[in-house]
C-alpha cells in the first residue's frame, strides 16, 4: 500500500475484509516523498524528486506482540526487488520499526502541511513565511509529539528508550516539517488539491 494516508489504510482493510488473522495477507506499507500534483484523470506531473520506503507492516491489534514478522512469500519478494531496482524511484526496503517511524514522521509532516498549506491557500513552500502560521505550526506540533510518542512507544514488541522516542520531540519534528516544505517549495499540497477540486480530503485518516 503505497498512499497518501500514512496510517489508517491497513486497519480499514483488515477489519472490513480480514477479521480473522490466519486470513489476513501479509501488508506492506510504501512511504512516498516524490511531489506530484494531478492536472486531470489520469495525468500526473512528478514535481519533486523523492523516495519510497517500503516495510512489513501489522494491523494494530498486533503491534506490540511478541510473534515475530512473518516469512515473506515469494510474490512479495519479487515485487519488492522490482520497486528497489526500478530507475527513479529510489525505492528501499527497511525494517518494521523503521517503516512504522517513518510513517509518523510523515503523519506529523501532513498533519501540518496538509491542513495549513488548504486554510491559507497557499504553496508548501509559502506556508511559513509568515511568524503565525509558524507559530500556529509549533501548538500542532506539540500536540502530535505527544500523540504519536505513545503510539510508536506502544507499537514496539521492546521498550523504547529516551533516545529512540526523541525523534518525535517537538524540535525534531519541526525541522523535518520545515524540510519537507522547503524541498516541496512549488507543490500544492494533496489536501488542498482536494479542496480546489472539491472532493473529500485525507483529514479523517490524519486525525
Amino acid at each position: 500500500m503505497a498512499n497518501n494516508r500514512c496510517i489508517g489504510t491497513v486497519d480499514e482493510v483488515t477489519s472490513s475484509l480480514f477479521t480473522t488473522p490466519s486470513d489476513r495477507p501479509h501488508y506492506y506499507t510504501g512511504i512516498v516523498t516524490h511531489g506530484v500534483y494531478t492536472q486531470r484523470a489520469f495525468s500526473v506531473v512528478h514535481a519533486g524528486h523523492g523516495s519510497i520506503r517500503v516495510g512489513a507492516a501489522r494491523p494494530s491489534d498486533e503491534r506490540g506482540s511478541l510473534t515475530p514478522s512473518l516469512a515473506r512469500a515469494a510474490s512479495s519478494k519479487y515485487l519488492l526487488q522490482c520497486l528497489c531496482k526500478a530507475p527513479g524511484l529510489s525505492t528501499s526496503e527497511v525494517s518494521e520499526e523503521a517503516i512504522l517511524r517513518i510513517q509518523l514522521q510523515k503523519l506529523a509532516i501532513n498533519a501540518v502541511i496538509n491542513p495549513l498549506t488548504a486554510i491559507f491557500d497557499c504553496l508548501n513552500g509559502q506556508l511559513f513565511n509568515n511568524p503565525r502560521r509558524l507559530a500556529l505550526s509549533r501548538l500542532l506540533l506539540s500536540e502530535i509529539s505527544s500523540v504519536i510518542s505513545s503510539v510508536f512507544a506502544s507499537s514496539m514488541r521492546e521498550k523504547s528508550d529516551g533516545e529512540a522516542l526523541s525523534i518525535f520531540s517537538v524540535p525534531t519534528l519541526e525541522q523535518i516539517v520545515l524540510e519537507a516544505a522547503h524541498q516541496t517549495a512549488a507543490n500544492i499540497s494533496s489536501m488542498r488539491q482536494d479542496m480546489l477540486n472539491g472532493r473529500r480530503t485525507e483529514i479523517d485518516y490524519i486525525n
